[in-house]
């Protein structure tokens, strides 16, 4: 299994009340053999399912759960009593059809439908079974209140997709079916639905460990990639010590080899090796130098990083299907609502068998999904923070914040995150990766403020999906109607202004950066290391631009790792045009390419990388944030 990470606050949080999940499922196991002699009836209080208002329209057009066969093919099966995951494969199609639909609130609809078949009676014995069932859902409602949102759905659409894609695999998987004597077809439908939600979270608990396994085998690739980047660094500094620095210049420019200068001079071998910002640029010079060896480590990095892709959306996929598990146990609560107990009965050792698959799966997915590699490795130092001329490295984002704020430096960040005469970080980030900035506000921000947000600025979405989110808000495939919310909300600063329209904007800002006549904490707290180093790699301020964060007194560098190449270099995959400067140098060009042989100095000059999104501005000139 993973390794527990750090807790990322922008995660999906499986509550801890899920040790609750063991008593419950022995009682359900256990009870049915009791004899309780003259008791009394017990008060069931029903399982509130949060926000069914918002779906009673769509429950009213979808009664019946999603069909998929008819009365004689669902008798066929039961008869079966133990069915495979290739007999439920047409289930299993069918979920990952409806999945196309509205959100995961409404899947979990239609596969499990809403009867208005009579109340079921239940004897003592069967009222103390429903009781431990809702103490299971109890754990399924949980997961839903306290998480941000409901997963992407392409994520979920494709692990489906590919679990069907595995038939040996659903052949080996088995469940049994309830006895089909006292159940109607719809019923009995639900209970197919159901067993295949159970086939899928099997092998999606199977998948999680073999993407474990596979990580475990990537910790050697990183480690050659390290490697590599030390000695290209070592190189470059011997080639900065012995003086001849032409090529350099033609190769990286005048401005870089003063930084790099600047660098040297105040830096070991040792430190200068394992800095990241001139591994990179040891890495451009590479690139001009010797192609050959430039493509072989570009290769190597992109299959690893692609590799590192694929393994996180696995954990992304599963996730998701936690949430679906999530919102069908919700709708098998609805039964208890209702007062059906018998039918709640009849599902309930397949209700049971989920959520002990998905009890301990989501939180290994959940991990993977808000701190990325953190929930597989255990780096023990992460940052190296430089203060009054004395390096330390911390393991933490925490531990810079504390840095940040005793040296009297958090006022710059506060500034940094939002701007007008230049891009600001989260602005930056946004443009590279919207969901991902998306998801260092749902971290800094309450349910509370980003619902409220939502209200003020009269943004729409499903309420019945959990709280409102901004890394789906700002997910341009998935909702193209808000696809100018991140540019309203992060393009400038709008912490000054007051006018009705910007007034949301100003609040939530203040709220993530802090407000210095506030008493709040500043959101930005709460974010984890990894969300600390997209920051720091996505900068691009004066002479700490290289992989570097500089505020006032205090730099911070991350320290090159296998979760900090990572981070680069997906940046640098998802917004390379804006990091062109950092990675992709400009190519040596003889004295005759470039008209100086005939003393032609009007020669043309490159055009400059266009920017994206609208960022019109310039780049700001050499400085301190």
């Amino acid at each position: 299994m993973l390794r527990d990470g750090p807790r990322s606050a922008r995660q999906p949080r499986w509550p801890r009340r899920t040790a609750w999940l063991a008593p419950a499922l022995l009682l359900l196991s256990g009870c049915a053999g009791m004899k309780v002699p003259d008791m009394p009836d017990l008060k069931i209080e029903p399982v509130r399912a949060p926000g069914r208002e918002a779906v009673a329209g769509q429950r009213l057009q979808a009664r019946a759960p999603a069909a998929t066969r008819d009365r004689t093919g669902l008798q066929m099966l039961f008869r079966k009593q133990t069915v495979t995951g290739v007999d439920l494969v047409t289930e299993l199609s069918t979920m990952r059809r409806v999945l196309g639909g509205d959100g995961l609130a409404t899947a979990a609809t239609h596969l499990m439908g809403v009867s208005d078949e009579g109340a079921g009676g239940a004897d003592p014995v069967a009222q103390l079974k429903v009781l431990a069932v809702q103490g299971a859902l109890t754990v399924f409602e949980n997961y839903l209140k306290e998480s941000p949102g409901g997963g992407p759905m392409d994520g979920i659409r494709e692990h489906l997709g590919l679990l069907l894609g595995n038939p040996t695999e659903l052949a080996q998987e088995t469940v049994s079916l309830p006895a089909a004597e006292t159940l109607t077809p719809p019923q009995m439908q639900k209970a197919v639905n159901l067993a295949a939600m159970v086939i899928a979270a099997r092998l999606s608990r199977k998948l999680l460990e073999k993407a474990q396994a596979d990580f475990d085998g990537m910790e050697s690739e990183y480690a050659e990639l390290l490697e590599r980047r030390e000695k290209a660094a070592a190189a470059l500094y011997g080639l900065l010590g012995s003086g001849d620095t032409q090529r350099l210049a033609r190769t990286l420019g005048e401005a870089r080899l003063g930084e790099l200068r600047s660098s040297v001079a105040r830096m070991s071998l040792a430190e200068f090796s394992t800095d990241l910002g001139a591994q990179n640029l040891a890495l451009s010079y590479l690139r001009a130098t010797d192609p050959e060896g430039f493509r072989d480590y570009s290769a190597k990095s992109g299959r690893a990083v692609r590799k590192t892709q694929g393994i996180l959306k696995t954990a992304t996929g599963i996730a998701a299907f936690a949430f679906l598990g999530a919102y069908v146990g919700r709708e098998v609560g609805q039964l208890a609502q209702r007062r059906q107990y018998q039918e709640l009965l009849a599902l309930s050792p397949l209700l049971g068998a989920l959520a002990f698959e998905l009890g301990p799966m989501a939180v290994k997915a959940a991990q993977a999904t808000g701190s990325g590699l953190g929930a597989f490795t255990k780096s023990l130092k992460r940052f190296r923070v430089e203060k009054d001329g004395k390096v330390d490295e911390v393991r933490s984002a925490d531990s810079v914040f504390e840095a940040i704020r005793d040296s009297g430096e958090e006022a710059r960040l506060r500034e940094a995150l939002f701007r007008n005469d230049s891009p600001g970080l989260l602005y930056r980030l946004y443009q590279c990766n919207g969901p991902e900035a998306g998801r260092l506000l749902d971290a800094g921000l309450s349910r509370k403020a980003r619902e409220q947000f939502a209200q003020d600025y009269q943004v729409r979405w499903n309420k019945d999906e959990g709280s409102f989110s901004f890394a789906s808000a700002f997910d341009a495939r998935a909702n193209p109607t808000l696809a100018r919310l991140g540019e309203d909300l992060l393009q400038r600063d709008h912490r000054s202004r007051t006018d009705l329209r910007s007034r949301p904007i100003a609040e939530l800002q203040k709220k993530l950066a802090g407000d210095p006549q506030g008493q709040d904490k500043p959101g930005f707290l709460a974010w984890d290391h990894e969300d600390l180093m997209r920051l720091i790699l996505i900068n691009r301020e004066g002479d700490a631009r290289h992989a570097a964060l500089q505020l006032g007194k205090v730099t911070v560098r991350p320290i090159p790792s296998m979760e900090s190449i990572y981070a680069y270099e997906a940046l640098v995959d998802g917004c390379r045009q804006m990091l062109q400067d950092s990675v992709a140098p400009a190519p040596v060009r003889t004295r005759a390419e470039s008209g100086e042989a005939n003393g032609d100095k009007s020669a043309p000059k490159p055009k400059p990388t266009p920017r994206k999104r609208g960022d019109k501005t310039a780049d700001p000139k050499p400085g301190t944030t």
